[in-house]
């Protein structure tokens, strides 16, 4: 922001840039404020993505596990199939 010239004048005049000053520079800090509302509410928004984030991770873990789990037993009773097969084979002759 660029400042107004002050030129050595009257009493007056300084007086009014002065409280011209004071005034834009309330006004400026308002919108700090304002902006700093805003970048809290984005980091509060940013964290929480995070964290969505995070549990989204966890979870398809979890369900990656669950599948390994779920491809072992199906493996498993497809040999429990052939042995259980290969008895009624040997039991039937």
């Amino acid at each position: 922001m660029q400042l107004p010239d002050m030129p050595n004048s009257s009493g007056g005049d300084v007086l009014g840039k002065f409280k011209l000053l004071v005034s834009e520079n309330q006004s400026l800090t308002e919108r700090l404020k304002e902006f700093e509302k805003i970048v809290s509410a984005r980091d509060f928004e940013i964290e929480m993505l995070n964290q969505m984030v995070s549990e989204a991770s966890a979870m398809r873990s979890t369900v990656e596990n669950q599948l390994l789990e779920l491809q072992t037993l199906r493996e498993q009773i497809e040999e429990m199939k052939r042995f259980i097969g290969k008895m009624a084979d040997f039991y039937d002759k």
